[in-house]
């Protein structure tokens, strides 16, 4: 039971206090109801908070700019993350990999790792108590993005083989 009731707490309508972490999580799916267009203005008022409150001096390897564009054009902190992993890492340094290392694969670079991770809670503000929660959830979506690109590149390999059969007859 108690499990719901954390289950419910994270699903609640935002306030003042939480607001920032639910908007992070999904601005298009905060609530039954809520539009596309509305996710959108949220999102742009949540660059426009952005763009006011991040420092200038900035020590990262992805300009000021850079970053408030990015998160201006992300649906959730999550893609914010996937984001953010793309304009760090090439493609080649993704593939087959995963960000913790486990199930028998490489680990991702940590050191950028972790620069996305120190992007990602200055550009939503997070709570040192929600950190945990937001963290394993943009690691989520980052491996998903790999073992995704994996999958389309097979597909697209896939496809060309099978085109290349077809003209050769």
């Amino acid at each position: 039971m108690e499990n719901e009731a954390d289950a419910d707490t994270v699903m609640e309508l935002p306030n003042a206090k939480t607001s920032k972490l639910m908007i992070s999580a999904n601005v298009t799916n905060l609530q039954p109801g809520l539009s596309t267009t509305q996710g959108r203005v949220i999102q742009r008022k949540m660059a426009k908070i952005t763009e006011n409150t991040l420092p200038d001096d900035l020590n990262f390897p992805i300009s000021r700019d850079n970053i408030i564009s990015m998160q201006a054009k992300s649906t959730s902190t999550m893609n914010f993350a996937v984001r953010l992993m793309r304009e760090l890492f090439t493609l080649e340094e993704l593939e087959g990999k995963n960000i913790s290392g486990a199930r028998g694969k490489d680990r991702v670079d940590p050191n950028r790792v972790e620069i996305i991770k120190e992007i990602v809670f200055q550009v939503y503000r997070t709570s040192p108590s929600d950190r945990d929660l937001v963290w394993r959830c943009c690691r989520k979506a980052m491996d998903s993005f790999m073992r995704r690109m994996k999958r389309e590149r097979a597909m697209k390999k896939l496809q060309k083989n099978k085109h290349a059969a077809l003209e050769s007859n």
